[in-house]
């Protein structure tokens, strides 16, 4: 699946009932959509993340990361801290 398939399918799921999450670190988020964009709330389910308000995720955000998302989650070594830190941003910065 290419950025723009997970974004449709996630988005399509994720209008008609929310998605919940679960990192790799075992941080429990649930995902909503408006058909538009997403939004990532604290979950009901233990641990949940820490979230203090309600986080917009738009597709330019996807599109940024999901490239890196495959590799991420292998555990591959050597995705320097500053794109890292790119990529957070892109998530972290509603508009």
């Amino acid at each position: 699946m290419n950025a723009e398939e997970v974004w449709k399918s996630l988005v399509t799921e994720s209008v008609v009932n929310p998605i919940e999450l679960k990192t790799k670190r075992g941080i429990n988020f649930k995902l909503m959509s408006n058909g538009e964009f997403y939004t990532l709330y604290k979950s009901k389910i233990e641990p949940s993340s820490k979230l203090k308000s309600p986080r917009p995720i738009y597709k330019d955000n996807l599109e940024k990361v999901f490239p890196y998302f495959e590799r991420w989650m292998t555990g591959e070594k050597g995705i320097s801290k500053s794109a890292l830190k790119s990529f957070y941003t892109s998530f972290t910065h509603s508009r």
